[in-house]
């Protein structure tokens, strides 16, 4: 596993665990939701440049446009 892969999985997973361990306040947790959906961008816009294709660049940010309408959702 690479340092990048692994940076990513380990933001996720303590984001997770934020999520997890942490949820007696509804604004922490959705600050673990956004760092979860935020790893979760990054490590797809990497893979998708890694991977050279076109037709995956547009997941990245229709993950991000679903996470703003849940952070929304969250907030309202």
């Amino acid at each position: 596993m690479t340092p990048v892969h692994f940076s990513f999985t380990s933001a996720f997973i303590l984001g997770l665990m934020g999520l997890a361990f942490h949820r007696t306040h509804l604004l922490s947790a959705l600050l673990c939701l956004e760092g979860m959906m935020l790893s979760l961008f990054i490590a797809l816009s990497l893979w998708a440049l890694q991977m050279e294709a076109i037709g995956y660049s547009a997941a990245p940010m229709l993950l991000l446009a679903f996470s703003a309408c849940e952070a929304s959702a969250g907030l309202a």
